[in-house]
């Protein structure tokens, strides 16, 4: 993979012009239709979205070396999330409309840049099934260490109050999925099932700790 990214800066650096951007200033806006392609050589920044309730989402951080923006420049619409310096930023950038005229006088560079688009979204789907088994896993992380017994004597010892299905069904989740997530905790030594519906935790602070764990963030670079 970074073999490719290479190969995808190269194509395109020479095209790019410097910038230079301070904290704080938003490179674009979440639905914008205007924006860039943007090859970071220095500062980070950070994508998010903005949910009904006004709280801000985060989904990626973009460090230095990292080729970004062009995704809704190809097809005209509009950016889905917005991107913000976390630090002073040095970049070289290329306008929507600039690209265009690039891409009209050299179509070589659709394919480079269709490739990444194919990259990307196959580590989507990869990422999108990890994200979706570490938010599982801490939730049942958490709905075990709510079921521990204050003051309880060694060995810690968890009983489900309901079967498999019912307490998928609490959590949002499906039975495969409750199973694969209480596997993954019984691999890491976190905990031991003793029978049906009982385990045994084998390290009360990592499961406190995974269940703590944040999952929101996502890992794949949306632009």
């Amino acid at each position: 993979m970074s073999e490719f990214r290479d190969d995808l800066r190269q194509a395109v650096a020479g095209l790019l012009l410097p910038r230079r951007f301070p904290a704080g200033r938003f490179l674009w806006h979440e639905g914008s239709p205007e924006g860039m392609m943007v090859l970071l050589e220095r500062g980070t920044v950070r994508i998010f979205r903005t949910v009904q309730d006004g709280r801000e989402v985060p989904l990626y951080l973009f460090r230095p070396g990292d080729l970004f923006g062009f995704m809704p420049l190809l097809d005209g619409s509009p950016y889905p999330a917005s991107a913000v310096c976390v630090e002073d930023v040095s970049a070289r950038v290329l306008g929507r409309t600039e690209l265009e005229r690039l891409l009209s006088e050299r179509p070589e560079l659709s394919r480079v840049l269709l490739a990444a688009l194919s990259r990307r979204l196959r580590s989507a789907f990869t990422q999108i099934e990890l994200l979706t088994t570490r938010g599982a896993v801490a939730r049942v992380a958490a709905t075990l260490t709510a079921l521990l017994p204050a003051g309880a004597p060694r060995p810690l010892l968890v009983s489900l109050p309901v079967s498999g299905q019912e307490l998928a069904e609490s959590l949002g989740l499906t039975p495969p999925t409750l199973s694969r997530a209480l596997g993954e905790l019984e691999s890491c030594g976190t905990i031991r099932k003793l029978g049906s519906r009982r385990y045994q935790v084998l390290d009360e602070r990592a499961l406190a700790g995974v269940a703590q764990r944040a999952t929101a963030a996502l890992l794949v670079p949306p632009l």
